[in-house]
């Protein structure tokens, strides 16, 4: 289906020449169609131009081979010739050229086993919802839609091209996908799509958790994350990718923007053991986790807060993230004004006013009892036993006397 051409003073054509990389895309695509080559923008930015939404990058379909693309610029890199990709390096930025193609099967729920040459219209077929199968030629100004994406547009519906069963056969990460596209645009599952992720949910873990990882990261950032939450409770994913029955939403609308936050509410459903075979599963960074461990304990020592010592009250305040930690914890908690006003005063630990060298100067050497004397002594000094390098002097004295004893 081809849409009639559209004026270069439309809406779209004047968001896509605002956009930064446009004179780079352009650059690009001209070159091709000297060459004698078609060269349209394709999915995700077409449909983001139509619902006058700036672009994060452009990608562009072209009927040239890799090798074609490759001998017309001066810099390329090779992503997967295989299946017609190749990346184009120009003045600062680097674009997906990929052939028009058709898929071979599927075997591994990942990716085809073969490509072929194909022509536009093939191309938009074989692509996995309608919205994301848009394509628009620069050059002629024209939009060409093949799959009935703009309509699904306007109706605010997300849909699979063709049968979504064998859409998500293809590539199981696609019913995440379909998700994550409900918090970015707010939209919602058409019903057999829905019915599908519903019967196909148990198989989302064949995808890698490198990918799951980055598709999860990319729905907790959406606007609309919670509607997306709902639809993993409904379908069944949440079980299948967290190992819980659902996900309680009752204060997630509370969260703020913050995707730590958000990955926060996530994990602090899960148990210790459940939270560390996720990390291994996604292969989440160091820091991540730390983020994560951190911030629960935080959680864990602020429910009682009033109970803890006058030490352990101060090393909480001074511990990393304890502002993300009262900022999670308010969401269902209360915690009053004098703790708060605590915590804020308290960001930092003071010095040791005993220190390993007033140890050894007494004879202690080093080993066990002598680290866990200065932790005692630090202790002692958080519990304001003693306040001035004197009076820290004969709490020493005094502690090594009666061990002696």
């Amino acid at each position: 289906m081809l849409i009639a051409n559209m004026s270069t003073k439309s809406k779209i054509f004047i968001t896509l020449k605002k956009h930064p990389h446009f004179k780079q895309t352009d650059a690009i695509c001209k070159t091709l169609n000297k060459a004698g080559f078609k060269a349209w923008l394709a999915g995700g930015a077409v449909r983001d131009l139509l619902i006058n939404q700036k672009p994060k990058d452009f990608d562009i379909a072209t009927d040239a081979t890799p090798e074609e693309v490759e001998k017309l610029f001066k810099k390329t890199i090779n992503v997967g010739k295989d299946f017609g990709a190749v990346k184009v390096v120009y003045k600062g930025i680097t674009l997906d050229v990929v052939s028009f193609r058709k898929d071979g099967l599927y075997i591994d729920g990942r990716r085809p086993t073969s490509i072929e040459r194909s022509s536009p219209e093939e191309d938009a077929k074989r692509r996995d919802f309608t919205i994301n199968a848009l394509f628009l030629d620069p050059s002629e100004s024209k939009l060409y839609d093949f799959v009935g994406g703009q309509l699904d547009l306007k109706r605010k519906i997300i849909t699979t091209v063709g049968n979504p069963l064998e859409r998500f056969c293809e590539d199981k990460l696609r019913m995440l996908r379909a998700v994550r596209f409900v918090s970015q645009l707010g939209f919602r599952l058409h019903v057999d799509t829905l019915s599908a992720i519903k019967s196909m949910a148990g198989e989302i873990n064949v995808v890698s958790g490198e990918r799951i990882y980055e598709e999860i990261n990319r729905l907790l950032i959406g606007n609309n994350f919670i509607k997306a939450l709902e639809i993993l409770n409904q379908t069944g994913l949440t079980k299948e990718l967290f190992q819980i029955e659902l996900f309680d939403l009752k204060n997630a609308k509370k969260l703020s923007k913050n995707l730590n936050i958000r990955w926060l509410f996530i994990l602090s459903h899960l148990s210790q053991f459940q939270r560390d075979m996720l990390y291994k599963k996604l292969k989440v960074s160091h820091d991540f986790r730390d983020f994560i461990e951190t911030t629960l304990s935080n959680i864990g020592r602020l429910k009682i807060f009033n109970k803890l010592t006058l030490a352990d009250k101060k090393e909480l305040s001074a511990e990393k993230f304890i502002k993300e930690s009262i900022e999670f914890y308010l969401l269902a908690n209360k915690l009053d004004k004098a703790c708060i006003n605590f915590i804020l005063k308290n960001p930092k630990l003071p010095k040791p006013l005993i220190k390993s060298e007033h140890l050894i100067k007494r004879g202690i050497k080093p080993g066990a009892h002598f680290g866990k004397l200065l932790k005692d002594a630090f202790t002692a000094q958080l519990n304001e036993d003693f306040k001035t390098q004197k009076n820290a002097i004969i709490w020493l004295e005094k502690r090594i006397a009666s061990v002696a004893k």
